[in-house]
């Protein structure tokens, strides 16, 4: 049985036919997709979802509406989670298959100190902000529509 994670891995890359591309930028389509998991064990993470009330990862779903340039889109994507979560490994996809293009982030709870996430309302509240801002970077305006 797939643990969660690796569900969620499956899905945002669309069982490798969507890039993933890691913390440290590099990219992964097709068969390359199906063994991420192991580097993400290797730093010490298991998937409890069916033990215990501790998430050991997040996802994160960007989205902007139809007619948003998909390239700034990620990009504002990519530069906020590597400022909020630094030190965290994770993996992004972006989908452009649907009206409203979207980005997926799976995050690892736990960081390369042993610093553990764990997101409040306020925190998300902050990363909406944040996203903004990151969008503004790229000439984007979330008001717009």
């Amino acid at each position: 049985m797939l643990n969660k994670a690796q569900s969620h891995l499956n899905y945002t890359g669309r069982k490798g036919k969507v890039e993933l591309e890691d913390e440290q930028g590099n990219k992964y389509l097709g068969d390359e997709q199906k063994e991420l998991m192991k580097s993400w064990e290797a730093a010490g993470f298991h998937d409890k979802h069916d033990t215990g009330n501790k998430r050991e990862a997040f996802h994160f779903v960007f989205s902007m509406p139809e007619g948003t340039d998909p390239k700034g889109l990620k990009d504002a994507v990519r530069n906020l989670v590597q400022e909020e979560f630094t030190g965290h490994k994770y993996f992004m996809a972006q989908h452009l298959d649907t009206d409203k293009p979207h980005c997926h982030v799976l995050i690892c709870a736990t960081d390369d100190r042993g610093a553990r996430l764990n997101p409040r309302k306020q925190d998300l509240h902050n990363y909406r902000v944040a996203f903004v801002n990151k969008l503004a970077e790229q000439g984007i305006s979330a008001f717009d529509t």
